[in-house]
């Protein structure tokens, strides 16, 4: 009640209205972001990165270097992220060595590039990748000599492929998670024969055995792999990065 002196009565300030300018920690936290081309930074957990940056980002050509896991990738960034072409390389017994040159998206390894499973180069992966799994069409060249060159879904052997053996043995068809599976024909060169039929999980089910001469003169040849120039892999990764 307004005329009970018994109780208090306070005039509330009114608001202000806002100034439309922002708040000065706002602008100083602005100018404090990391942007351009900068030279070496440490950062917190001892990596270094030197390259440029963009809203406190790295982002643009760069260089980062893991202490604790010992890898170096040198390339594009963006937001933070590798995205674009760029070159890992990973250290083992003291000694750095390429791993992956290729393209990027998001952290991952995606579209074209070249993976290496060991230290020497005999084993390796050329082609196509999706989200950091081989995905697409490609080849693969394993320790013991033999070669794969075709279709990949989730980083296994699917779809149509052949794969040559270190004897000059190959088998042309259908594969499904790493198998032959499904309708294919295995060439073995030496004994001069060959197998047509259907595959079930890397097991032949049903089909014909034929001559070599027999299965050509009915349209069926020894296959060759069709990858002439491996290089060609690289060229349309940096194709793709716009480089």
């Amino acid at each position: 009640r307004p005329d009970d002196p018994t109780i208090a009565t306070f005039d509330m300030p009114l608001p202000k209205a806002p100034s439309g300018n922002p708040p000065s920690w706002k602008s100083w936290q602005e100018k404090a972001k990391r942007n351009g081309t900068l030279g070496s930074i440490t950062l917190p957990n001892g990596d270094v990165y030197k390259g440029e940056w963009k809203d406190d980002l790295m982002h643009g050509k760069g260089t980062y270097t893991s202490k604790k896991h010992q890898y170096c990738f040198e390339g594009d960034f963006e937001q933070g992220q590798q995205h674009g072409y760029g070159v890992y390389s990973t250290t083992v017994n003291g000694q750095r060595f390429k791993q992956y040159l290729g393209g990027w998206q998001h952290g991952l390894q995606h579209g074209q590039g070249t993976y290496f499973y060991s230290k020497d180069g005999s084993e390796k992966y050329e082609g196509e990748w999706f989200e950091g799994q081989r995905s697409g069409w490609g080849r693969m060249t394993y320790a013991d000599g033999s070669i794969y060159e075709g279709e990949w879904l989730d980083d296994q052997r699917n779809g149509l492929g052949l794969l040559l053996q270190a004897n000059q043995d190959r088998y042309e068809g259908q594969w499904q998670d790493d198998y032959k599976h499904g309708d294919g024909t295995f060439f073995y060169v030496e004994k001069n024969k060959c197998y047509k039929g259907t595959w079930n999980e890397g097991s032949p089910k049903c089909g014909e055995f034929f001559t070599l001469d027999e299965a050509a003169a009915s349209g069926t040849s020894v296959p060759e792999l069709k990858l002439a120039n491996a290089g060609n892999v690289l060229a349309a990764a940096k194709t793709d990065a716009g480089l």
